[in-house]
């Protein structure tokens, strides 16, 4: 859940241009290669090295995954399959702006009440270090900042935070939502449903749900529906109307439309139970520094009486 990167939104986009302009590709990347030194002039030196060496340009994205995402290069890979590939990059700059935009407003949502929980941190126990207890404060620092860097880790490499109740479930949500948008993708950009299901299900970090859906291709090949395959999934078993959404398109023969505009929304109602759950953030976390704050004030009031 990173927010994307501007500069490579704009190379993305910039590509696009180029390309609907009639550049190849070479020569397109040869264009933005000749900007000022910059991540954007590096990307694309480097993609077209590989080119040149004969990648295709999807080959070439694979070998910086540090800087392209996965699944950017699979819906780039079906785009110069099916030689939609400027459509294929508008898209993707679609989504990045999208999702731009919902990370900015859960940002934005967020930064008020985390501000008031570091404010109540800082300042409530300032008292201590009038009383000489400048460790005591100091620890309590680190204990609050030390979690939050903690909870920030696992945000970042997302090893445990599957695992939480409620928060696990969001990012199951989360994740199953990009791999239904990249499978429409996918889809519309002219991949068969199993090439498609594959490059879907590639990015996928949790194991469970990736293995699901490489699962469905054999499913499809025993002579079931796509709706139906899906339904074996622990994830959708339960989701009767994301099913059915499945099963409108399939129907109408709008699959890729259909897959595509139920991740969209299943992400976007990720991020709206994000932005609600910082609402709570300070009903929930002030009280508790106050209690530890209260409680270390009661520790150092007591050693006083002592010593009297």
């Amino acid at each position: 859940m990173v927010l994307p990167r501007a500069w490579y939104r704009d190379f993305l986009d910039d590509l696009r241009q180029l390309l609907e302009s009639g550049f190849p590709i070479l020569g397109a990347l040869e264009a933005l290669g000749r900007e000022k030194a910059g991540r954007r002039a590096d990307l694309a030196q480097a993609l077209r090295t590989r080119v040149e060496g004969g990648a295709t340009l999807a080959e070439a994205m694979a070998c910086l995954p540090r800087t392209v995402p996965e699944e950017h290069v699979s819906v780039v890979r079906a785009g110069e399959c099916s030689g939609t590939l400027d459509r294929v990059l508008r898209r993707l700059v679609e989504r990045l702006d999208r999702r731009r935009e919902l990370a900015s407003g859960l940002i934005a949502r967020a930064a008020y009440p985390a501000g008031i929980a570091v404010a109540a941190a800082v300042l409530l126990p300032l008292y201590l270090i009038v009383l000489g207890e400048v460790w005591t404060y100091a620890s309590i620092q680190i204990a609050f900042f030390g979690s939050v860097a903690l909870v920030g880790v696992l945000a970042w490499k997302g090893s445990l935070l599957h695992r939480l109740p409620w928060l696990g479930g969001l990012l199951e949500e989360l994740a199953l939502g990009r791999a239904l948008a990249l499978l429409g993708l996918l889809l519309e950009s002219g991949l068969a449903l199993g090439e498609a299901l594959r490059l879907a299900a590639a990015p996928v970090r949790l194991e469970g749900l990736k293995s699901g859906l490489l699962a469905v291709e054999p499913r499809l090949r025993a002579g079931r529906s796509l709706t139906e395959a899906l339904r074996e999934l622990p994830f959708l078993a339960r989701r009767a109307a994301w099913l059915a959404r499945v099963a409108v398109g399939e129907e109408a023969g709008a699959m890729g439309r259909s897959l595509l505009e139920l991740g969209d929304s299943i992400e976007a109602g990720v991020w709206k139970k994000l932005t609600g759950a910082t609402r709570v953030i300070p009903f929930v976390l002030i009280p508790l520094v106050g209690a530890w704050v209260l409680y270390q004030a009661l520790s150092v009031l007591s050693n006083v009486g002592r010593g009297l």
